[in-house]
């Protein structure tokens, strides 16, 4: 499984998460929650730091953050 795994991950490429803000389109993408087969996801789509950001306050929100699991 592993090897699969490798070779999936090399056609991937590598991600890079700038530092700096993104464009006002990115920083406004919809961050989604969901339980998909008793795992908790969230689907981020192309959201830049500062909507991430807002992420943090969903608790506050009623929001579940724990569990979620990162592929």
């Amino acid at each position: 499984m592993k090897p699969a795994t490798d070779y999936i991950k090399s056609l991937w490429g590598e991600e890079y998460f700038p530092p700096e803000p993104t464009s006002r389109e990115n920083e406004m993408s919809v961050a989604q929650s969901a339980v998909l087969n008793a795992y908790r996801v969230m689907l981020t789509g192309d959201a830049g730091r500062e909507a991430l950001q807002e992420v943090i306050y969903a608790p506050f929100a009623g929001l579940a953050l724990l569990g979620i699991r990162c592929f």
